[in-house]
């Protein structure tokens, strides 16, 4: 897939918070100080489907997820409040962390907790064991140099 350049992810149908998102991403990360400071290729990435064994669990110095819109759902445990999900910064450190405190119904039935995320990017996740169950991802995958 060629790379996409930066006025051309910018469309009349995007946001303001977009514009800027983007304009800022592009400005921190399209600079050649420091390794993996360069964008080499963006490329769209759509995905539906079961979080365990996607590749955003795998961390890779050269790789970024540049998300316009995301959605996920975990599923706790009868009666267990807290599970959650890390985002990771380009070095791999832990920089962003979501966690669902929403109880148990009186039934004792689980549920399903969905979170939406826009303008944002991260290199990998992580989660509580077992807890994610489902990721819709719409945005870029980048490939820094």
């Amino acid at each position: 897939m060629p790379n996409i350049k930066e006025e051309y992810l910018l469309r009349p149908t995007s946001t303001p918070e977009q514009i800027n998102f983007i304009s800022q991403f592009f400005a921190k990360f399209n600079t050649s100080n420091g390794a993996n400071k360069k964008i080499i290729n963006v490329e769209p990435l759509y995905y539906v489907g079961a979080y365990a064994g996607t590749e955003f669990l795998t961390y890779a110095a050269n790789k970024l997820y540049l998300v316009l819109n995301m959605e996920y759902a975990y599923l706790f445990s009868s009666g267990v409040v807290g599970e959650f999900i890390n985002f990771l910064d380009e070095t791999n450190a832990n920089f962003y962390v979501k966690t669902n405190f929403s109880g148990v119904d009186s039934a004792g039935a689980n549920r399903f907790n969905n979170d939406v995320i826009t303008n944002f990017y991260f290199s990998r996740t992580t989660a509580a064991a077992n807890a994610m169950t489902w990721i819709k991802f719409n945005g870029y995958r980048i490939t820094l140099q």
